[in-house]
Formats: C-alpha cells, sequence, structure tokens
C-alpha cells in the first residue's frame, strides 16, 4: 500500500491547545498516524478494524502563530 503523506497547517494564536484528530472508516481497516509541530511534540499511531472509529486527543503548545499537523 501506497503512504500518502500530508501537512495542514493553520494560524493559531501562541498558546496551549487541545487538539483532536478522528480516523476510521465504515468499510476498510484504517491505518493513520500523526506527528504535531515537530521535535519534542506528541505523536500517534493508530490502526483500526473496519468498521471503527477513534478519536485521539493530544495537548499541543503552538508557537510562531501556526500549528503544523503531518499525516
Amino acid at each position: 500500500m501506497a503512504r500518502i503523506e500530508a501537512t495542514f497547517t493553520v494560524d493559531r494564536a501562541d498558546g496551549e491547545y487541545a487538539l483532536l484528530v478522528a480516523g476510521g472508516d465504515p468499510s476498510y481497516p484504517t491505518h493513520f498516524e500523526f506527528e504535531v509541530g515537530g521535535e519534542g511534540q506528541p505523536s500517534a499511531s493508530v490502526e483500526l478494524t473496519a468498521g471503527a472509529v477513534r478519536v485521539v486527543a493530544r495537548p499541543v503548545t503552538v508557537s510562531g502563530g501556526k500549528l503544523a499537523l503531518r499525516f
């Protein structure tokens, strides 16, 4: 299976945030992983069966006015 990577960037005021990332598919098994902002920030890797959905919550710190989320 091909690996697809993308980065989502959003402007945010500097500060502490709660980040929620949801993944899943009603018909197919799913694998998703993400990294927040680079070194020192939490990340997650999740394997799900078909029909399963999971929400992953992580605290993040925004600095420089941008939050970058890499999938």
